[in-house]
């Protein structure tokens, strides 16, 4: 028996949607054509060898398959539990239930791995065993359209449904069967705002919404998403193609009930501030986010509560942003799933204050807080100077010839980031020396000074140690 337009198939591994069924010149015979879920694993478009085009889909994401191919259409509901789990009394006791198909190359499955195509066998109706079957994880299962996945919710107290790598048809109205239903996730499952809008509205009890990782650009007006989602406290959107914060705040606006926001991996660079904060919103994730720092302060206007946040390194590295983060946000309680102390909030409050310029928001509030930071004097060109004496030996100085090369050392003042070769340079030029001459120092130190060969020129005075007072020895 040929399959149908819009079958969900299986091969090796892999799953698809039948797209086209008929012939394929100049091949024989009939043919089906598929859109594979994974990108890149077909060969074309939809175009057949002739040129014709019998469907249409991404670029290498189509392929034609003879009617004859081995394609996995999958099993029941009622059926893969019975296989996997039994039939016995026991079964009525169970309260998670896994059902997921086998992953695509190069994972391997394994002999619990199961396709689930639709609710009961042969189109059957009636009641289901299964009592206190709370939590169903259907990842990467061939159902079709949100009729079948309401046929199996439908009898069961169901409070979390797991839909991950899933194809389900766009649906316009989603059946009354997922009243009690509290954790849907629908990651990787090209499930955008607008269809989820319309789920939230056969899903009154809905506390945690995941969509991450559907290529969602942006969420659009949605002046109902209030009404959609009444009880909705954690939305997940990481790993999308979000670029819009003033476009996630008018979305959002209206979930009164939202609390934690995640957003990491997407394409935010910045932050735009919320005409009113959102009431209980108190996390928010923008870890790998092309996230612009001067922007960042604005989340402030984007709560109402302490809040944690996760963000990317903006500073140079975590630590720097951390100290800046809690400097500049002051409603910040926890960064980076680290709680912020009330003596790290000072310090680094304190710190900022004595980097920050006097035009920043944040100055003149902190100024309040911890007072005017005392500003040091301007350094200048002589703050890096460094005194020296020097005088000139015909051999290398020893401690004991100190005393002597003091008396009757002559001044010297260079900056401390003077090159060795430069140093010698000038001393050589001074009394005519050899261009073969070296220079050594001697440095204060205790019990004895120390004396080093500076035969490195490429350094400089500071590397080497030398400080105002000491003397440096010219040697022929």
């Amino acid at each position: 028996m040929l399959l149908s337009p819009g079958t969900r198939v299986a091969r090796r591994g892999d799953t698809a949607t039948v797209a086209y069924v008929g012939p394929l010149p100049p091949h024989e015979g009939t043919w089906y054509g598929v859109v594979w879920d994974r990108f890149e694993r077909g060969q074309h478009d939809g175009v057949g060898p002739d040129g014709t085009r019998h469907f249409s889909c991404a670029p290498r994401q189509g392929s034609f398959l003879p009617a004859s191919a081995r394609l996995d259409t999958g099993v029941s509901f009622v059926d893969a539990m019975a296989q996997k789990y039994g039939t016995g009394p026991e079964v009525r006791a169970l309260s998670v239930a896994s059902l997921v198909g086998a992953p695509p190359p190069p994972a391997l499955a394994d002999a619990s791995c199961v396709y689930v195509r639709c609710a009961y066998p042969d189109g059957a109706t009636g009641p289901m065993p299964y009592t206190h079957l709370g939590t169903i994880d259907l990842s990467r299962s061939l159902l079709a359209d949100w009729d079948e996945v309401a046929r199996i919710a439908a009898p069961l107290p169901l409070h979390t449904l797991v839909l991950q790598q899933v194809r389900l048809r766009r649906a316009m109205q989603v059946p009354a069967a997922f009243a009690q239903l509290k954790c849907l996730h629908l990651n990787d499952t090209r499930t955008d705002w607008a269809q989820a809008l319309v789920l939230g509205h056969a899903m009154p009890a809905l506390t945690t919404l995941q969509l991450a990782h559907n290529g969602i650009e942006a969420l659009g007006p949605s002046q109902d998403a209030g009404a959609a989602f009444p009880c909705l406290t954690s939305l997940h959107l990481g790993g999308n193609r979000l670029r819009s914060s003033e476009d996630l705040g008018a979305a959002l606006q209206s979930i009164a009930s939202l609390r934690q926001l995640l957003l990491s991996g997407n394409e935010l660079t910045h932050i735009t501030p919320m005409a009113r904060p959102l009431a209980q919103l108190d996390e928010v994730h923008l870890a790998d986010n092309p996230l612009e720092a001067s922007s960042v302060p604005v989340l402030e206007s984007w709560m109402a509560v302490p809040y944690a946040l996760v963000l990317p390194p903006l500073r140079g590295d975590e630590e720097a942003t951390r100290l800046w983060a809690i400097a500049q946000l002051p409603r910040l309680a926890r960064l980076n799933h680290t709680p912020i102390t009330p003596h790290e909030r000072t310090d680094a409050e304190r710190y900022f204050l004595t980097i920050a310029s006097p035009d920043d928001p944040r100055y003149g509030a902190l100024c309040e807080v911890h007072g005017a930071p005392v500003r040091a004097a301007p350094r200048t060109l002589r703050d890096n100077m460094v005194d020296l004496r020097w005088a000139r030996a015909a051999h290398a100085p020893a401690v004991a010839d100190v005393p002597a090369l003091r008396a009757q050392a002559q001044q010297l003042s260079m900056l401390a980031t003077t090159p060795v070769r430069s140093v010698l340079r000038h001393v050589a030029r001074a009394c005519a020396a050899p261009r073969t001459a070296s220079l050594w120092a001697v440095l204060a130190a205790e019990p004895e000074p120390l004396v080093v060969a500076m035969d490195d020129g490429w350094q400089d005075l500071a590397w080497y140690g030398v400080q105002s007072g000491d003397l440096v020895v010219l040697v022929d």
